[in-house]
């Protein structure tokens, strides 16, 4: 069972809900965190609306060009600002950090959120939750010493930068042709921004995993089967055969 369809946080699929298995959450996150970073592309793909327009090999090469997006900013951004926290680059930004326990609108759970052109939330409740399943699962021998909220908004300052150079940078100039000439339409690829981001994000944290890995403990924090339905999904998807 697909974790999409499984699972929207307001009205879980009982059925299924029910009968989905609960795995220990040490076991997910050493799996997860032993995964090459660019074989979450095939999950992130698997997750955008245009994944079927585009071939085995098409993804691989996207998810490489988006990988090394986010390398090349992060280098970018260490050599300009030295060693500076995320919330510091952000104020250098000139961009608004607010720190609330949830979103206002409740419903599907966040961990953070870029609102254009210049505003993040990065939500408490989602950070506490993940520090405390760290702690209480022993993962620091898995995840290293990892700052949640601090990765969470590096990821969302990457998209910050992402829009400030949308007429340069690679995940917003790579596009897609939608419908065929004279109708021409096309279309950015959504899910290089999150590859592009994650790999940002994981840089200017100095993490050893992908931070896509973050959405298992995230979720975990919130509704265990629901997390191990999307660990099921991000498995399926990384170990798929394509041949």
């Amino acid at each position: 069972m697909k974790f999409r369809d499984l699972f929207t946080y307001k009205d879980p699929v009982r059925e299924f809900y029910e009968k989905q298995e609960i795995y220990p959450l040490s076991e997910m996150m050493a799996g997860l965190s032993a995964i090459p970073e660019k074989e979450f592309g095939k999950y992130a793909f698997f997750r955008d609306p245009l994944e079927r327009r585009f071939s085995r090999e098409r993804k691989q090469e996207l998810t490489i060009r988006a990988l090394e997006c986010g390398s090349e900013y992060a280098q970018f951004t260490k050599k300009k600002y030295q060693d500076i926290t995320a919330q510091l680059a952000a104020q250098r930004l000139g961009v608004s950090v607010s720190y609330p326990e949830r979103p206002s609108n409740g419903g599907q759970v966040l961990f953070a959120r870029f609102t254009e052109p210049d505003k993040i939330e990065v939500y408490l409740d989602c950070v506490r939750k993940g520090k405390l399943l760290v702690r209480e699962y022993g993962l620091e021998m898995v995840l290293g010493e990892i700052d949640i909220r601090e990765l969470l908004l590096w990821h969302e300052l990457f998209h910050v930068l992402e829009l400030r150079n949308k007429d340069t940078i690679f995940t917003k100039t790579e596009k897609i042709e939608l419908w065929k000439k004279p109708f021409s339409n096309r279309s950015v690829i959504g899910c290089l921004s999150e590859i592009a981001a994650m790999k940002f994000a994981a840089e200017m944290t100095g993490s050893r995993f992908s931070p896509f890995v973050l959405d298992v403990l995230l979720v975990y924090g919130y509704d265990q089967r629901a997390a191990c339905a999307l660990y099921d999904e991000m498995m399926e998807c990384i170990m798929e055969n394509d041949d």
